[in-house]
């Protein structure tokens, strides 16, 4: 999977869906949660909601329901997990899902604020995953950034990407392109 296309096609998509909220507060975080589902929605082609796996994310809804049903819920820890699934059955003789490993785990925070940004970092960190995807704002200081995040990153397993994309508030002012880059 090329995690740059994935995310310039997730931002493209993001962009472009219609926010109709009075006030920027709103608007913004509207606009959050549709980055984040854009997101998850562009992992789901690539890992086709089946048996063995499963995409989950807090706002995701489909007909059959398939892992509220299993799990019990949409959202798994993190804004996005890609997970392998299996099944066991129990005492009783029901089949019930599990995780069988997590194939990635996402974060997305758009604070401006360094200590918000490590605040979700931190939980990459504790996560095991074969990859790891966090997602911030640019800035105008986006390398003092990435150099705190290359500092805690040397404690996480797996591959590490950070993606830095406009800040919601900045969407209708000019067309941006998002950072992207492995730091481990």
């Amino acid at each position: 999977m090329k995690i740059h296309q994935l995310i310039n096609d997730t931002f493209e998509a993001a962009v472009k869906m219609e926010v109709d909220e009075p006030s920027e507060l709103k608007r913004n975080r509207q606009r959050s949660i549709n980055w984040v589902e854009s997101l998850a929605n562009e992992f789901r082609t690539k890992f086709p909601i089946a048996k063995d796996y499963g995409v989950f994310s807090k706002y995701y809804e489909n007909e059959e329901k398939k892992q509220r049903r299993e799990f019990g819920l949409n959202e798994l820890l993190y804004d996005i997990s890609v997970c392998k699934i299996n099944y066991t059955i129990s005492p009783r003789g029901t089949e019930l899902a599990y995780i069988e490993k997590a194939l990635w785990l996402v974060e997305s925070e758009m604070a401006k604020d360094t200590r918000q940004l490590v605040y979700d970092f931190n939980k990459l960190v504790i996560g095991d995953s074969e990859n790891k995807l966090f997602v911030g704002p640019l800035t105008s200081h986006n390398d003092e950034i990435l150099d705190v995040f290359k500092k805690i990153v040397v404690n996480c397993k797996g591959n590490v990407w950070v993606a830095l994309v406009p800040h919601p508030g900045k969407w209708d002012e000019k067309e941006f392109i998002p950072e992207v880059q492995k730091i481990n």
